[in-house]
C-alpha cells in the first residue's frame, strides 16, 4: 500500500486513485444505509486492495468519509480513541503493526 511500504513511484498513482474511489463509493453507500464504519469494513471486498498490508485502516478512513458525508469541515478531529478500538476489533483484537 502507497505510504506504508517502499518508496514507490508515478506507477502507483492510478492505482492510489482507485482505492481512493472505491472508499468514497463503499463509505457512500455504507453511510447512506447508516451501517457504522466497523460494521462496514467487516462487510467489504476488498478486491484489488485485499493485499493491501494493514487493512484495518479501512476503518479509520471509512470514519473520515463518514465525516465529510456529515458536511464537517475537513480535518474535522475524529476520535482517535474510538477509532484505535474499532482497528483493534477489525484486526480480530491482534496487535496492530507499526512500522514507524
Amino acid at each position: 500500500m502507497p505510504g506504508h511500504g517502499p518508496v514507490a513511484g508515478p506507477e502507483v498513482l492510478a492505482q492510489v486513485r482507485r482505492y481512493l474511489e472505491w472508499l468514497m463509493r463503499v463509505g457512500r453507500d455504507g453511510f447512506d444505509r447508516g451501517v457504522p464504519p466497523l460494521e462496514l469494513a467487516g462487510q467489504l471486498d476488498f478486491g484489488e486492495f485485499a493485499e493491501w498490508h494493514d487493512r484495518e485502516r479501512i476503518v479509520p478512513n471509512l470514519h473520515r468519509v463518514y465525516s465529510e458525508l456529515r458536511g464537517e469541515p475537513r480535518g474535522t478531529p475524529l476520535d482517535f480513541r474510538q477509532m484505535f478500538a474499532e482497528m483493534l476489533a477489525f484486526n480480530g483484537g491482534k496487535p496492530l503493526r507499526c512500522l514507524a
